[in-house]
């Protein structure tokens, strides 16, 4: 009888190196594993620290019943701007529709409309400029300043016994003064020179 089975045999040397080499790859992936949840355990969330840039602007006037004066504009946002506006006229019920209802004027003097009398509208600040019935602002207004005064005062007198109102309202834009090839490419009418907006 051969008893040779039930004895222990010892594992051949050939054997051993591929057994390590596998238990050593099980304990470095078990590592990886665990420092890559460690890792994504502690990690922070990274905030966005870049802040928006802001156009806003507001209109400022005095205005009565006839009168509208002291018009400028103030940079609410938190970048240089330009600043564009337009007056736009119209009645208000029934007195008087000649003019078509609403109106751009044309030139520096506001369209006399049919039953009232119109006065002002002049520029009055050599940084104001007139194309058309665009009124531009030639320099940029920085952060939380001013314009100049735009027009010297309007005022409009109706008849007597007049029951309609006319409107002399203010629309007002503003555009990022930087890049400057970007103001130009979005106001077609005007360019950029020495820091200036110009007629082209």
């Amino acid at each position: 009888m051969d008893m040779s089975r039930g004895k222990y045999q010892k594992p051949r040397k050939g054997n051993i190196k591929p057994v390590i080499l596998i238990l050593s790859l099980v304990a470095l992936l078990v590592a990886v594993g665990g420092t890559a949840a460690y890792l994504r355990a502690v990690s922070e969330k990274v905030t966005n620290t870049f802040t928006p840039a802001e156009v806003e602007i507001s209109v400022n006037e005095n205005k009565t019943d006839t009168t509208k004066e002291d018009i400028t504009f103030t940079n609410e946002g938190s970048v240089p701007v330009y600043i564009r506006a337009t007056l736009v006229t119209y009645w208000t019920d029934s007195f008087d529709t000649t003019d078509g209802g609403t109106q751009n004027p044309t030139d520096n003097i506001i369209p006399q409309p049919s039953g009232a009398e119109v006065t002002g509208g002049e520029t009055l600040n050599n940084d104001w400029f007139k194309i058309g019935n665009i009124y531009y602002y030639a320099v940029p207004v920085e952060p939380k300043t001013g314009t100049a005064v735009m027009l010297s005062p309007i005022t409009v007198k109706l008849p007597d016994g007049a029951t309609a109102q006319y409107h002399v309202d203010i629309h007002a834009e503003a555009i990022q003064a930087e890049p400057e090839s970007v103001v130009m490419q979005a106001w077609e009418d005007v360019q950029v020179e020495n820091d200036r907006l110009k007629a082209k």
